[in-house]
């Protein structure tokens, strides 16, 4: 038997792996009558994924996908494989099957729906391993650990450039998951940017704080709300409102709140009769009201308005029926002049529009856009 030369044993091998490549770049999509049926299950899944990115992504240990959800879109998959549809479209229901189990994958059933995922993944690869969602459920899986540039470009949909942005703003590489979310939103379907729109528009304001803030700025991300040392903290890290109270000296944070706390930062201006002070604690949560307190009294210091403390209050205690512009927050309130006038000179804002919900506690993000503005 003849022997290949090394110059055409270098051209097979060139060859196949070109034929490989192609094959491995081919996206084949479900038959065009089932097309708007698949989306709307699409659509569906990808409206719980991103509640439960953004619940991971914010901390929120106690969210997940309820029992109602996951059965509902579960017995619309199997309707649909029961129907017997094409064989690409049987692969896509068994990707977005699969990716629905792994959503559910939490507290002691998580074993087994990976299992179930992966179950339906090899199901999925039987009849078409270059459907799109066959790529993100192995990607899910971490069989993947990132997507080529090639099948990047070749993705039309822009499905996959969007789960790469998602890995991104996991990997708290917001720059990066703008960036994508950016150039896939231009393409893809636009249930896309209505469902991610809020986690891309986080990534955008996290990428715009995250090398000027702390070290901590990660850590504080994974929290609900903050507690009072860590308002305080967050506040000496990135802004200067305390320097005339501590000279430029910098505290280790459970000396700073102390040395707060001992001159009385922490008491409400609006007391109306004997007022009992409360101790606040470092450990308490910090509340919109304890940052609209401390708020308050550090722009009185810093400015030398002692006698503006009670502006608000005597103001609209003169007016006949008289009735306060905040619906949750009255005229008798200890922290009424706090509350607005840090709604006033638009440090921080009315959610609605209408209620200050001064007892709500206090995010990361939030803390950082009052800071800026004050």
């Amino acid at each position: 038997m003849k022997k290949l030369s090394p110059f055409y044993l270098v051209l097979v091998l060139f060859l196949f792996s070109c034929a490989t490549i192609q094959r491995d770049l081919y996206i084949a999509s479900p038959q065009t009558e089932l097309g708007q049926e698949l989306l709307f299950l699409e659509s569906e899944l990808i409206s719980l994924d991103a509640l439960c990115i953004e619940a991971a992504h914010a901390g929120d240990t106690g969210y997940r996908l309820s029992d109602e959800a996951y059965t509902s879109l579960l017995q619309k998959i199997e309707a649909f494989l029961v129907q017997e549809p094409d064989q690409n479209s049987k692969a896509r229901l068994y990707a977005l099957k699969g990716r629905l189990h792994l959503l559910y994958a939490q507290g002691q059933a998580a074993k087994n729906q990976k299992k179930l995922a992966q179950n339906a993944l090899e199901d999925a690869e039987k009849l078409n391993p270059y459907d799109l969602q066959v790529y993100v459920l192995k990607k899910r899986l971490g069989e993947l650990e990132a997507f080529s540039k090639e099948l990047l470009d070749r993705d039309s949909s822009n499905v996959l450039r969007i789960e790469q942005a998602l890995s991104f703003f996991q990997s708290s590489l917001y720059a990066e998951a703008v960036s994508s979310f950016d150039s896939a939103f231009r393409l893809a379907d636009p249930m896309y940017q209505s469902t991610y729109g809020n986690i891309r528009n986080r990534a955008w304001a996290l990428r715009e704080v995250q090398e000027a803030t702390s070290k901590d700025f990660d850590s504080y991300l994974k929290k609900n709300s903050l507690t009072m040392q860590e308002l305080v903290q967050v506040i000496d890290d990135n802004s200067s409102a305390f320097e005339s109270i501590t000279g430029g000296k910098k505290y280790k944070p459970s000396d700073l709140y102390l040395h707060l706390q001992n001159l009385n930062l922490f008491s409400p201006l609006s007391v109306v009769g004997i007022w009992e002070q409360e101790k606040i604690k470092a450990s308490d949560e910090a509340t919109r009201r304890y940052s609209a307190r401390l708020l308050w009294r550090l722009y009185l210091i810093n400015t030398s308005k002692q006698d503006q403390k009670n502006i608000y209050s005597q103001f609209y205690r003169k007016k006949t029926d008289a009735k306060s512009p905040i619906l949750d927050v009255f005229l008798d309130d200890a922290d009424f002049d706090a509350i607005l006038a840090c709604v006033e000179r638009e440090w921080m804002d009315l959610p609605d529009g209408k209620h200050f919900y001064p007892e709500k506690g206090v995010e990361f993000l939030e803390l950082l856009e009052w800071i800026k503005n004050f």
